[in-house]
């Protein structure tokens, strides 16, 4: 099985051991010196408590929140230059989420520091982009960063159920430059992305929380007490080609990557270089959608019409997948196209691959379960699989 080219599929039983857009672009030549932080003197906004408390200093922005949650419109742009700094705290160590939206038109720029309370989940959400600087350091208690928008009820009424959408042709873009360092740590919301086109090269490192990257144009964020996060795709991205490219290394308790097209968009790639590590707290481990997969994996719904979700889209990994908790944390991928996976994949658990089109599998593959490719051909390369702890066959 060193080289060999498989019709259909193949099973291999073990008994359990246990994207830039133009405005983005044109900022990229722009010097930091160019960009001011947020002004609190042309907000507007809503809360289900208090007003927040606006402190400018020099260099500096801290924000106190006063409510469990609150929305702050920046009109003038939510931005911070390198050597600036943004901070939003919560007393008394209650939970609260503030969503910053940028309304100025213009991508959010984020070349300094964020940072907030382990107790705050601060959302940053922009339709014309955003972009996260190479020298940025992020460090709150959850993160989510979107090119969708929500109704402000949607956020404020604290029940677990977001839902995120933008125009079915929008081609903005979260773009995360190569050096920008990301970590969420204390909180219940994870470190997420949301847009019709993601470029991230960095650090993400989610601390007992989940991390997602998902490329789509219309979506629904369920968090449940107790439970890791579900998706629920109900219309792709416009972008067609590479549309969701993750580099650099991702760690966290699971790792969803989430990819659906629209059906005019027949090339859609979802692009993993990344050296990814699920943590002994995970629930599912790694996870990756692309397109809509006819076998579904677990935590992505791809719903809504065929002209919504029913593109083709490809999967490559060239990144190290490994999975670390062996209760319950899987690597699983589906793809409406081909799947490619070309680096290290090593699970404590089960490993299961599919794809429409054809599905090939270089690298080295440990498992410490079932070990499953299913493909229009399957080609296996490199070593045989290996399995953590032989055990008897199973009856």
């Amino acid at each position: 099985m060193n080289k060999s080219g498989l019709r259909g599929g193949m099973y291999v039983r073990h008994r359990r051991w246990l994207a830039a857009t133009t405005a983005i672009v044109g900022f990229m030549a722009m010097p930091a010196f160019g960009q001011s932080l947020p002004n609190p003197g042309n907000t507007t906004g809503s809360n289900n408590g208090n007003a927040p408390v606006f402190t400018p200093g020099t260099n500096r922005l801290d924000i106190a929140l006063r409510a469990d949650n609150t929305i702050i419109n920046w009109n003038d742009g939510f931005n911070i230059p390198q050597n600036g700094t943004v901070r939003f705290d919560r007393g008394f160590g209650q939970r609260a989420a503030v969503l910053n939206r940028d309304l100025s038109g213009n991508p959010s720029k984020i070349l300094g520091n964020l940072s907030s309370g382990s107790n705050v989940a601060v959302w940053v959400m922009n339709g014309s982009g955003i972009m996260v600087g190479s020298n940025a350091n992020i460090n709150t208690g959850s993160l989510v960063l979107s090119t969708l928008n929500m109704t402000d009820a949607d956020f404020l009424d604290r029940n677990g159920n977001f839902a995120l959408s933008t125009a079915a042709g929008s081609q903005s873009a979260i773009t995360v430059m190569n050096g920008a360092k990301i970590r969420v740590e204390g909180g219940n919301r994870g470190l997420i992305m949301v847009a019709p086109k993601i470029d991230a090269y960095g650090s993400f490192d989610a601390t007992n929380q989940d991390v997602a990257f998902i490329t789509a144009s219309d979506v629904d964020l369920t968090f449940n007490s107790g439970s890791p996060l579900s998706i629920r795709i109900n219309r792709g991205t416009a972008v067609s080609g590479r549309s969701q490219l993750i580099r650099g290394t991702v760690a966290g308790a699971d790792a969803l990557f989430a990819l659906a097209s629209q059906s005019s968009v027949t090339d859609a790639l979802l692009q993993v270089d990344a050296k990814v590590t699920t943590a002994t707290s995970g629930t599912r481990g790694i996870v990756l959608s692309a397109g809509r997969p006819a076998n579904a994996v677990d935590g992505v719904t791809v719903g809504g019409a065929a002209a919504d979700t029913g593109g083709i889209a490809n999967l490559l990994v060239r990144g190290d997948l490994t999975s670390t908790d062996n209760d319950g944390s899987d690597i699983l991928a589906g793809a409406s196209g081909s799947a490619s996976f070309t680096s290290v994949l090593s699970s404590r658990r089960h490993i299961r691959l599919a794809g429409a089109g054809d599905v090939t599998v270089a690298g080295a593959v440990t498992a410490g379960g079932d070990y499953a490719v299913d493909g229009r051909s399957v080609t296996l390369g490199g070593a045989l699989p290996s399995f953590k702890a032989p055990m008897a066959q199973s009856t």
